[in-house]
């Protein structure tokens, strides 16, 4: 969600804070900002919008070499310059990622005491709580202060006016990392935005401060205020992974890099012991979005073939269950960032009732994998635009190999899948044109049985997230029982119908829909045959056994999702109001 930048060191600290931010904005945001001293003075520009509205009031600042930056996902006020961070008074100012709960309690205190708000934020009310600290302590104790009066997540980076070489950060929650080049010092959300400077970092953990300058990095414990030794890590990918290459959007780039995830994920043996999965009762899937929907999958795989219960929870509703959880339950938690704030406390809700947990991650390093009992790692790739693709793809193919493994390899082989999925993604112009035909849609349903459900679920988020069509997702024998009352000829219904084992029984949910007059895309395999009446348009993909179809059904929708997004001229990459990184309850 939001992303911060700092820096102190010898470059022109302006312009590593805007390419900071350029590399953070996939995050999502929607207006940014910066403050740096410049020959003494604090100078702050602040701007709506993408950062390059923001890059032209920075023209005229000169001899800047420490300074912080933000992109800002609105949660507190509504997305204005006011709001925009960074937030100050006359003798801080500072950044900060996440929400703090108990802003309104403080904020009455504070005006109560006779102090000022120019914002609606719940940051400037930690701006201007720290400010009333320094009335009565120096820096270092008032940071301590406002670590124990301030409740929720956050990541702060602040600028003491009076120490115009310094950075002080701090963190509880929400992610931030310090980077460590020559004679220069940098923080950031996530090591995206200083790979083009270092690759060497430190993690900041919960409840810690960072006190950096250009040579030094010192931490310290919140609580005891015991420095904290911490161990350099490296990071082992650079920004090339991370452009767009020959492509028009990172989300086109990240569909066509699905064959190559694929490959690379089931050529890695699945680095997780025997004892660990042994006497294994019931198993809990515990994820946010596109990371659940591939656990739905994961539940039918399992359930199939490892007979073992499974359930599939949404996060933000685990973290505040009283879960019915054994000791021999295992916890699966699901994300691509790693830091999914509801996701990260249901795994410390699993880790408090002393049961095993499993990450599913893309990150190393990230919060959810060093907390986990045991991880997997995905092979992902950074993935940049905020709709999921190769992400997707690659936590299936990461549970399809933890099933396999759960069964001693009694599952097909799922690296047949990978040149169909290569050859549906390269004639996807067929899906274009199809996609065209449906600019006019304002609703659509997707609609599928079994495993076909579980994708249907992905397909719809895909179409709304990135096109903003309303989209709903059911099974299709439900319909009846009360959706169907919504079923015009003004709506498209996607019908996916690839397990044989209830071709028939889908055929007759499509042929009610049909009776309505809704539209009709028919998503089945090639060699099915299907009335030619029961569509408008039908999408073959390849045959392959039942239980790989959601690797190769994914595709399609993904690319009816980019092309209807594309074609109505919408932000792909960056759409309204989303973010990729989901670090705030």
């Amino acid at each position: 969600m939001c992303g911060i930048i700092g820096y102190v060191g010898s470059r022109n600290a302006v312009d590593v804070l805007i390419d900071g931010l350029t590399h953070l904005a996939y995050r999502g945001y929607d207006s940014c900002g910066i403050a740096v001293f410049s020959d003494g003075n604090l100078q702050t520009q602040k701007a709506t919008g993408k950062i390059n509205n923001l890059i032209p009031l920075t023209k005229s600042i000169k001899n800047a070499s420490i300074g912080i930056g933000h992109t800002r996902w609105a949660t507190h006020g509504k997305p204005t310059q006011e709001n925009a961070h960074p937030h100050g008074k006359s003798k801080i100012t500072l950044v900060h990622n996440g929400i703090i709960e108990n802003y309104s309690e403080l904020k009455e205190d504070l005006l109560n005491k006779g102090y000022s708000f120019k914002s609606e934020t719940d940051t400037e009310v930690c701006a201007v709580l720290l400010e009333s600290l320094l009335e009565t302590h120096v820096m270092l104790d008032a940071i301590k202060e406002l670590h124990k009066k301030i409740e929720g997540s956050y990541a702060i980076a602040i600028l003491d006016k009076s120490d115009q070489d310094t950075i002080y950060c701090i963190r509880k929650g929400s992610p931030l990392i310090i980077g460590v080049g020559q004679n220069e010092t940098f923080i950031a959300s996530d090591m995206s935005a200083l790979l083009d400077y270092t690759k060497s970092y430190y993690i900041l953990e919960d409840d810690e401060m960072a006190i950096i300058q250009s040579n030094t990095q010192v931490f310290y414990d919140l609580a005891s205020f015991i420095p904290i030794y911490k161990e350099v890590q490296e990071a082992d990918w650079s920004l090339t992974a991370v452009n767009k290459g020959e492509f028009e959007t990172y989300m086109l780039k990240e569909i066509h890099d699905q064959p190559e995830v694929l490959k690379t994920t089931f050529s890695q043996e699945l680095k997780l012991d025997d004892a660990f999965l042994q006497d294994i009762n019931d198993i809990h899937i515990v994820a946010c979005g596109t990371a659940m929907h591939a656990g739905l999958v994961a539940k039918q795989w399992i359930e199939k073939y490892a007979r073992k219960r499974v359930y599939v929870e949404v996060a933000s509703e685990f973290r505040y269950m009283d879960p019915i959880l054994d000791k021999d339950d295992l916890v699966i938690v699901v994300s691509q960032s790693g830091e999914t704030a509801d996701s990260l406390a249901s795994l410390r809700l699993a880790n408090n009732h002393d049961i095993k947990t499993l990450a599913v991650v893309n990150v190393y390093g990230s919060s959810i994998q060093r907390e986990a009992s045991r991880y997997i790692m995905t092979y992902a790739g950074t993935e940049i635009a905020v709709a999921s693709t190769k992400a997707y793809i690659a936590q299936l193919a990461t549970l399809y190999q933890l099933t396999q493994k759960l069964t001693n390899n009694a599952m097909k082989d799922a690296n047949t899948v990978i040149p169909f999925v290569e050859s549906l993604i390269h004639n996807s112009q067929e899906i274009h044109q199809i996609a065209k035909e449906y600019l006019a849609v304002t609703d659509a349903f997707f609609i599928g049985r079994g495993l076909d459900y579980a994708i249907a679920l992905e397909g719809s988020l895909k179409l709304k997230e990135i096109s903003y069509i309303h989209a709903e997702s059911y099974p299709a024998g439900e319909l009846k029982h009360g959706t169907i009352s919504l079923i015009t000829d003004d709506v498209l219904t996607v019908a996916l119908v690839t397990q044989s084992q209830v071709f028939d029984k889908m055929l007759s949910n499509v042929q009610e829909v049909r009776a309505r007059n809704s539209k009709m895309i028919l998503i089945a395999p090639e060699h099915l045959a299907a009335d030619e009446s029961l569509y408008d348009h039908r999408i073959n993909i390849p045959h392959v056994d039942d239980d790989l179809m959601p690797f190769v059904a994914a595709i399609p929708l993904q690319l009816l999702a980019y092309s209807s997004s594309s074609l109505r001229g919408c932000d792909v990459d960056q759409p309204r109001n989303l973010a990729k990184s989901v670090t705030v309850e």
